[in-house]
């Protein structure tokens, strides 16, 4: 089932809210200003050739909005945004929901590039795009924004037709002990010792739902691009490193075995919620 649906006049009450949130309004278009309801309606698809939101994980509320904007169609590029609901921030649902839009861009407007707009205070979220050489950073202008403490850079990424259609690797149905660590070196910055897999939680550790989206996605990579969903809950801070591993290769196992053609006839793909069920 598609993470998108169109926009309609019952999501225009959440999208201002977000626009105006204290905690998404600083990331969106209005930079932390309070516009009126008719001035955000009104600019909503300024410039903007495709928008949709995208859906909770539970129903079909709006949970967050992904488009494309100032698109040239001769030069074949267009830019991405995404805006989250402030309750789903760090949840992955946006990210993924900007993942599908893309699939759609490169696929049916055959574009060359799509760019990202992000200040240097939002690059770590990209961080394991730009480690995949998935994006580049094209430039950057110095202490462009203020943020409300200082001046920071105006960073620009790219994303390639031909690096988001790459051929993924062969799945893998298992990770080790050490290709954990590493992945979450990758993604935190911190690489626990071994001997401390029966006795640290990922919360002690200081992995919050943003570092466990990064890890969801690194899981993706591993298997091979294969669909997942991150639910509420599902890795849990109160797990150790040994219940992460097990949780790990259970979903790169069963991934594995559905992509596999004489196992999965149908070619549906499954997720996070198959690899906890086995």
């Amino acid at each position: 089932m598609s993470l998108l649906r169109p926009v309609s006049h019952a999501d225009y009450a959440e999208i201002y809210r977000w626009s105006v949130d204290p905690r998404t309004a600083n990331l969106w278009r209005y930079r932390g200003g309070t516009p009126s309801p008719d001035v955000v309606l009104r600019q909503l698809w300024d410039g903007a050739p495709i928008q949709y939101v995208v859906r909770g994980p539970r129903n079909n509320d709006a949970v967050g909005l992904v488009g494309l904007y100032n698109a040239n169609h001769v030069s074949r590029y267009a830019y991405l945004f995404a805006l989250s609901a402030p309750e789903f921030i760090g949840s992955g649902i946006t990210l993924r929901g900007s993942a599908e839009l893309l699939d759609y861009a490169f696929q049916r407007f055959r574009l060359r590039k799509v760019y990202i707009e992000c200040s240097e205070s939002s690059l770590a979220q990209y961080r394991s795009g730009l480690r995949a050489e998935l994006m580049v950073e094209e430039g950057r202008l110095r202490q462009h924004e203020w943020n409300g403490t200082e001046y920071e850079d105006l960073v620009y990424l790219s994303i390639s037709a031909e690096s988001w259609t790459r051929q993924p690797q062969e799945p893998s149905s298992s990770l080790t002990v050490d290709e954990l660590l590493d992945m979450l070196h990758d993604i935190t910055g911190l690489r626990p010792d071994t001997s401390e897999m029966q006795r640290s939680s990922l919360g002690s550790l200081g992995l919050d739902s943003l570092d466990f989206a990064a890890l969801g996605i690194a899981l993706e990579e591993r298997c091979g691009r294969v669909e997942f969903e991150i639910s509420d809950g599902m890795i849990d801070q109160r797990w150790t490193l040994l219940e992460l591993h097990h949780f790990a290769n259970a979903f790169l196992e069963r991934a594995a075995s559905l992509s596999r053609p004489n196992e999965n006839s149908g070619g549906q793909r499954s997720g996070w919620s198959a690899a906890v069920k086995q």
